[in-house]
């Protein structure tokens, strides 16, 4: 189903997202979108996963348990199509398959991130959505990625959790 998102879609529905995107640029865009972006490396998952599992009640280490299959298995899914697709990134970058465009990991890690959180704590649905949206618009905004991948990063998380 994924894939169909990739096929589905033409260049030019990609290609016109990205010019709206890198017409409008500012550098105090680049510096926001740039903080969000890193807000859902692997990293952050793993901080959160040990802080979690260490220093909260047994709700919250639950809470990493699940975090941490959750991402994990999403990020292996999306490594695996990212080798199949093999995608090049909207700069042109395509040297490593396994860091090809499609789909975007930082949308699939994000949307996991927040889906199982937000089932967990249902205060915390509309933060945690609007979080991962943004971090999907980052992808996009500095031109990590074309709008399919992250529409289908997002999706995949969606559908594999």
């Amino acid at each position: 189903m994924i894939l169909l998102i990739f096929l589905i879609f033409d260049n030019s529905f990609d290609r016109n997202v990205r010019e709206i995107f890198q017409k409008n640029r500012t550098p105090f865009l680049d510096k926001t979108f740039s903080v969000i972006t890193e807000s859902a490396d692997k990293e952050f998952f793993l901080l959160s996963e040990v802080l979690l599992s260490t220093f909260f009640s047994e709700h919250e280490r639950d809470d990493a348990k699940l975090l941490f299959w959750g991402v994990s298995s999403v990020s292996v899914s999306t490594l695996l199509i990212k080798y199949i697709t093999r995608r090049k990134r909207p700069s042109g970058e395509n040297e490593n398959p396994f860091n090809s465009s499609f789909p975007s990991g930082h949308a699939s890690g994000s949307f996991a991130f927040a889906y199982i959180l937000s089932k967990r704590h249902k205060n915390l649905t509309i933060p945690l959505f609007l979080w991962s949206s943004l971090v999907g618009v980052s992808r996009i905004y500095l031109d990590r990625h074309w709008a399919t991948d992250v529409i289908a990063g997002s999706l995949l998380s969606l559908i594999h959790i």
